[in-house]
């Protein structure tokens, strides 16, 4: 489910900074109160002349009232004169996983895409809602919240998610120099390479490395493009950015329920020693909720879209997003909260929900023994602080 950012002439802030004008004139003239026009920009609506429709910037934009609404449809709405019927979410509340799959396949359709692999699965060991001013009319609860499923990138912005889009987007570490003790890990530092290889050969590029016939040289450079010049191209350093320490754009879904319950049974605890671990929600205190998602444009099956390998750190190989049976899809700026649109069914767990037959942490994450690319972060975290963030699990 691979989303680039749109292709604006203007840098982001500014694209909509334009757009949210344009909208807020044009509530101006059409009688609405220049308060709820200013509360409908906060909200994050805006604009494009080009095409007369009101976008939300939560949501997909493809999607006629949920993501963009037509400008009357919109003006009604906000004079009261018009209402949409919020879109009804499927709940159930379970005991086991094994009553999550006995609920899907009673239903032929849900049936249909499990068999097709078209169904995925986020767990959360809590609900998280949040309230605008002006809440999308469709995908509003009764108290005007809305659900928020969101990339960790946008949780700093929980208390006004507008800002969201007047902010740079953040630069990849990987592509700085900041990255090269985990790139080139294992190798002679890339200044003695560069000292050798100018003493043999003069001045040169580093893309001349892969003409060297020494094999540090042609390891040098296979990194080099793999992560520094291709790595935007492909899903494999935003997997392992999101998996290992650092909040991207991607949010974490899983094709396998029992992953899911995992995460929806079990606490993230940041212990005293700095190391992080899991302990299970007690009997009887579970609050843990699991999303099935039926993502359709584009649309996300396990046969495309599940992560069996990371080509780009073949050498540190990573499998902790593999035994996660895990896929990352995008959600940009313009459309942080678009997961809540594909929600398929909400299974909330049971307060005595079963966890006995669930993966344990120990498989979910791998130690070092197992994960070279964990322990080759946990070597380099001495020292160097661009990976502070990297968690270590005590177990």
């Amino acid at each position: 489910m691979s989303r680039r950012f749109p292709d604006y002439s203007l840098p982001f802030s500014e694209f909509y900074k334009d757009k949210q004008d344009l909208l807020f004139k044009k509530l101006l003239n059409s009688g609405i109160s220049n308060k709820t026009a200013g509360d409908v920009i906060s909200s994050g609506y805006y604009m494009l002349e080009e095409s007369g429709l009101v976008y939300d910037s939560f949501y997909a934009p493809m999607w006629l009232m949920t993501g963009q609404f037509r400008f009357n449809d919109f003006l009604e709405i906000l004079e009261n004169r018009k209402t949409i019927k919020s879109v009804e979410k499927k709940i159930s509340t379970v005991h086991s996983t094994e009553e999550i799959l006995d609920i899907l396949r009673s239903d032929p359709h849900s049936n249909y895409c499990l068999d097709q692999g078209s169904l995925s699965y986020r767990g959360q060991t809590n609900e998280y809602f949040t309230k605008r001013l002006i809440p999308n009319p469709s995908l509003k609860n009764k108290e005007g919240q809305e659900r928020l499923i969101i990339p960790g990138i946008y949780r700093k912005y929980s208390e006004d998610f507008q800002a969201r889009i007047m902010d740079e987007r953040p630069q990849e570490i990987f592509n700085t120099y900041l990255a090269d003790d985990l790139i080139y890990y294992g190798m002679e530092s890339p200044l003695i390479l560069q000292e050798r290889n100018y003493k043999k050969y003069g001045i040169h590029t580093i893309s001349d490395l892969g003409d060297f016939p020494e094999p540090e040289n042609q390891e040098f450079y296979k990194r080099w493009i793999q992560i520094k010049v291709q790595g935007n191209a492909y899903p494999d350093i935003a997997i392992i950015s999101q998996h290992y320490g650092f909040h991207t754009y991607g949010l974490d879904i899983t094709f396998d329920p029992k992953v899911a319950a995992f995460f929806a049974s079990h606490k993230f605890v940041l212990k005293s020693n700095g190391k992080a671990d899991y302990y299970p929600v007690e009997k009887g205190k579970h609050t843990g909720v699991i999303y099935c998602f039926y993502f359709r444009a584009p649309q996300i099956t396990r046969t495309k879209d599940i992560i069996q390998s990371i080509p780009a750190f073949d050498y540190i190989k990573p499998v902790r997003p593999i035994k996660q049976s895990c896929a990352l899809p995008f959600f940009l700026p313009d459309r942080l909260n678009e997961a809540n649109q594909f929600i398929f069914h909400i299974f909330k767990l049971h307060p005595d929900f079963d966890n006995s037959d669930l993966p344990s942490k120990n498989y979910l994450f791998p130690n070092m023994n197992e994960d070279k690319f964990y322990k080759a972060v946990i070597d380099v975290k001495k020292n160097n602080d661009v990976w502070s963030d990297f968690v270590e699990y005590d177990f």
